[in-house]
């Protein structure tokens, strides 16, 4: 390429430059001598780009790339989570504050203030504070209560829900309760 520089910096055709590296910055195709030294038959050949230019460019694009997608992370991530703490909020401001009973042969046993969207679930997060055994059976119309506190259901005796007085219409885990609902679970001799 020696050679070329010396022949290029002699003969010109008309503004551009005869070799590629005497090429101005800018130019897409650039003519490069391809005889001897000292004749000007040439040819058109595209322009090499500077490899440690396009390995920079590289290199600075996917840094940027990767900036972007770990801030777009970290940007999600912190909505998810302040969207969890809202809900969290907003759930307990919606589930219902409501009074359980559980009325077995001798005994009457209640609890206030229990958050629970259905009948079940307030059973259920009183056996689970109190630690009283709870035993259920799921089915397609939803979950029948077995036993509390070791009272199984009988022919004769089984246990039954009431809110605020009236039995249970559908299963206990569908049952949507309102603040202020009295749920009671009576083991009682079930009418038919």
């Amino acid at each position: 390429m020696t050679r070329l520089h010396r022949i290029c910096k002699a003969f010109r055709a008309g503004n551009q430059w005869l070799c590629r590296n005497c090429n101005p910055a800018g130019v897409d195709e650039v003519d490069i001598i391809a005889g001897e030294p000292g004749t000007l038959s040439y040819e058109k050949i595209p322009r090499r780009k500077s490899m440690k230019k396009c390995i920079l460019i590289l290199a600075v694009s996917i840094f940027f790339l990767l900036s972007g997608i770990w801030k777009g992370y970290q940007i999600l991530h912190t909505r998810n989570n302040q969207e969890k703490q809202i809900t969290k909020v907003v759930d307990q401001q919606d589930v219902p504050r409501v009074t359980l009973t559980i009325v077995e042969e001798q005994s009457i046993s209640t609890y206030s203030g229990i958050l629970a969207l259905t009948a079940f679930e307030a059973l259920q997060s009183v056996a689970a504070d109190k630690h009283i055994l709870l035993k259920t059976k799921t089915y397609d119309f939803g979950i029948f209560v077995e036993e509390i506190g070791g009272k199984p259901n009988l022919k004769d005796h089984a246990w039954l829900y009431f809110v605020n007085g009236v039995s249970g219409d559908a299963a206990a885990d569908k049952k949507i309760l309102k603040t202020g609902d009295l749920v009671e679970w009576r083991y009682m001799e079930p009418t038919y």
